[in-house]
């Protein structure tokens, strides 16, 4: 017999046996939508449709092997597993498997962990997976990604689980931080229970307590804003309590925990609790509670309370603050200026476009102020914090034709504006051959933050003079080699 037909012999025997062995019931190939690719290596002695062994709860190794983290004694996956594939996330039988698979790896892959712990939703964790996640959290040495993926963690009781690591005084202090920073973002977490759970952990001393009452902050509501005002309240005049420690999260948040803010703004204890408490809860936007800041800003505050007023006022935004605002600002004496210095922090993104037009105005009216070259001087400085693109031909003219303060803070305003002010290059540009060096550099910096490849040819004939002063020298190579890594490439 030749080769070849020897060959299609067993080519056809072959393909007889296979047939012959599945209809005397063989067993067919696995379903092709869950399939499940191990490396080479003997897999786990676990059952099937276990969680794949149970923790060793042994000190996790810096590269995650070995003896370090949970591992898969008692049955499992090897360490060379690879992930399956095909997973049907919205059955809670298969979520449960896979995180089950993924917690065993030597390694997991915490970006499918926080798929799948996202698509769990609210469900409670099987005591035994929770065990595992938490064992990971205290010993893996990815914990970046460990605690990106306990954010989409919805188990209600994982409060309990981060309490413990933050309790116990033998916690090493980047796990202590991950532990606070995850009770301030995981989705589970309900903003009461962490407040109530994490008030009685306060030391009294804001230095100390500083990353605990940011996660209240952060998580907002009326436990939180009550805690607070207690907080504050004991701390009474002594200390010096900042209040920029909470950020810009907003505490007062729900119509409950606003009535308590209220409550406290009305009845604070001192002068200094008044002010913590205004810079503590009034934020950007907290505009239900403008009725309250117009109660407070009456004659016979002290200016540092008055001055926080009206600091709120701008914070919380909206028509009747500005209103306020606007009235003291032309009013003239200490309290216009304090009103001058409150516009100035209005915050860009809660200044709409009539808000910004009235406070141009503040141009017009400021020679009936006390003080109309500071008026105007803070007026264009606003609007340029602001964005105020509308104004651009009014700050165009103040450049033109201002007291020297009062030109570089328009040019300055312009280069605030940033891009959008591309249109009036030329015009502040052509202010630079009369101008003193002081606002020469008040037109080089503006052309830096405006941008486009017409400042950049300004700057750069600018830059073949070499009669100006070393120090112009160099903020010209500065504002050329900013406006050249702003183009286009």
């Amino acid at each position: 017999m030749s080769r070849p037909a020897f060959l299609i012999l067993c080519a056809l025997a072959l393909g007889a046996g296979v047939l012959l062995s599945r209809f005397l019931g063989g067993t067919s190939s696995p379903p092709r939508d869950v399939e499940f690719e191990q490396a080479d290596g003997p897999a786990g002695g676990g059952d099937e449709g276990s969680l794949g062994g149970t923790l060793a709860g042994r000190d996790v190794g810096l590269d995650g092997r070995g003896s370090g983290g949970p591992t898969n004694a008692g049955g499992g996956l090897p360490s060379g597993a690879r992930t399956p594939t095909g997973i049907d996330l919205s059955d809670p039988a298969q979520r449960k498997q896979h995180l089950a698979f993924l917690l065993a790896m030597a390694e997991p892959d915490w970006a499918e962990v926080r798929q799948v712990l996202a698509a769990m939703g609210s469900e409670p964790l099987d005591p035994e997976l929770k065990a595992r996640l938490f064992e990971w959290f205290r010993t893996g040495p990815r914990r970046n990604e460990i605690g990106q993926a306990l954010e989409m963690l919805g188990d209600p009781s994982a409060v309990e689980s981060f309490l413990v690591f933050l309790d116990d005084k033998a916690t090493p202090p980047d796990l202590r931080y991950a532990t606070i920073q995850a009770l301030a973002t995981f989705r589970g977490g309900d903003p009461d229970t962490i407040v109530l759970a994490l008030e009685p952990r306060l030391a009294g001393d804001w230095r100390t307590d500083v990353y605990l009452l940011q996660v209240m902050a952060q998580r907002g509501g009326t436990e939180a804003t009550r805690a607070l005002v207690r907080y504050i309240e004991r701390l009474g005049d002594t200390g010096d309590f900042q209040p920029g420690i909470l950020r810009h999260y907003v505490v007062a948040n729900t119509p409950e925990s606003i009535e308590l803010a209220k409550e406290a703004l009305a009845s604070a204890s001192s002068p200094e609790v008044t002010k913590r408490l205004l810079a503590s809860l009034v934020r950007d936007g907290s505009a239900a509670l403008v009725p309250s800041l117009l109660e407070l800003d009456r004659d016979g505050q002290p200016d540092a309370v008055r001055l926080e007023v009206l600091k709120a006022l701008a914070r919380a935004g909206g028509e009747d603050a500005l209103d306020r605002l606007l009235a003291h600002a032309t009013s003239g004496g200490t309290t216009g200026r304090m009103a001058l210095d409150a516009i100035a922090q209005l915050p860009r993104e809660i200044a709409t476009l009539k808000e910004r037009e009235r406070i141009r105005d503040l141009l017009d009216r400021a020679g009936l102020t006390e003080d109309p070259e500071n008026t105007r001087v803070t007026t264009l400085r606003t609007l340029g914090e602001l964005g105020a693109v509308e104004s651009m031909d009014a700050i165009v003219l103040h450049a033109e034709r201002g007291t020297p303060r009062v030109a570089n803070a328009a040019i300055e305003a312009l280069g605030r504006i940033g891009s959008k002010a591309q249109p009036k290059v030329d015009a502040i540009a052509g202010l630079y051959a009369r101008a003193d060096e002081a606002q020469r550099f008040a037109i080089v910096r503006a052309l830096a933050g405006i941008g486009g490849s017409k400042a950049l040819a300004w700057v750069r004939s600018w830059q073949d003079d070499t009669s100006v002063s070393n120090q112009l020298k160099t903020q010209l190579r500065a504002a050329a080699g900013r406006l050249v890594q702003q183009e286009p490439r």
